[in-house]
């Protein structure tokens, strides 16, 4: 969806002061960015949120270890649409924090959404969706410390776990949506279109989870061939695959969700 010149008007909460030496420019870095971008685009911020287009908030473990999101529901104790940074993260028992570069990356990404910006497919486009939760950015800059290494074959293993842990429920999770929907009938004008929508969402589970499946076995191929540069390549497809059909059964239960509360 491309976006025109406009002003965003940002409530932003204050950040406590001991961050603020890491992270304190990290929101007026992440403007500067999408104002040299998209032309005509620009930021300012308000002291009141009823003055606002959005709240930025800083956090720290964010529900499930999410880096941050942007999110339009407004049923919220702002009553605004919300931009959230997870700068912290406990973790076995002490506050582990993003490093500056991460929390750059990941507030840019969503200051992105919050102004309209949909997910790209190029890797190098910072709108290019990486990862989501501090798990996952944490083997990510693994990753990058093996293949600065040239250590194929440990990134290769890691990823091979990674995306079968991913794989191995999906398949029952698929079969436990598909009769959660069969035992919901069409001839509701109030939800049938979100009915259609939840059958959509688990035909493109399946193609996902079948995409992850080929993209293991061609990894596993490439491991026999010894060729494990290669086989990180697959084994990482596979991940992100398995990472969208999960998404898509999250969507589902949000969907019969929905078509229950309408039916009742």
């Amino acid at each position: 969806m491309p976006v025109h010149a406009q002003t965003f008007t940002m409530y932003v909460q204050e950040m406590p002061r001991n961050w603020q030496a890491q992270f304190g420019d990290t929101l007026s870095t992440s403007t500067k960015y999408w104002e040299q971008k998209i032309p005509g685009i620009k930021f300012e911020t308000t002291q009141k949120i009823d003055d606002s287009d959005f709240v930025v908030e800083w956090t720290s473990n964010n529900g499930d270890g999410m880096l941050g999101y942007y999110s339009t529901n407004t049923a919220n104790h702002y009553g605004k649409p919300t931009l959230a940074i997870t700068l912290g993260f406990f973790k076995d028992g002490k506050l582990q924090m993003l490093s500056p570069e991460s929390a750059l990356e990941v507030t840019t990404h969503e200051l992105g959404h919050a102004i309209g910006m949909q997910h790209s497919t190029n890797p190098s486009d910072i709108m290019f969706p990486t990862v989501d939760d501090y798990e996952s950015l944490q083997v990510l800059e693994q990753t990058h410390d093996r293949i600065a290494n040239n250590d194929w074959h440990t990134i290769s293993e890691k990823y091979r776990i990674l995306s079968n842990e991913k794989i191995t429920p999906l398949d029952a999770q698929i079969n436990d949506a598909k009769s959660a929907l069969g035992a919901i009938h069409y001839g509701d004008k109030a939800y049938d279109q979100t009915l259609d929508d939840a059958w959509m969402a688990y035909w493109w589970a399946i193609k996902y989870l079948d995409s992850a499946e080929n993209a293991q076995t061609r990894g596993g191929a490439f491991v026999l061939q010894s060729d494990h540069q290669n086989a990180y390549a697959e084994f990482k497809l596979s991940y992100d695959f398995a990472k969208k059909a999960e998404e898509k059964l999250i969507l589902i239960s949000e969907l019969i969700e929905k078509v229950n509360i309408v039916s009742n």
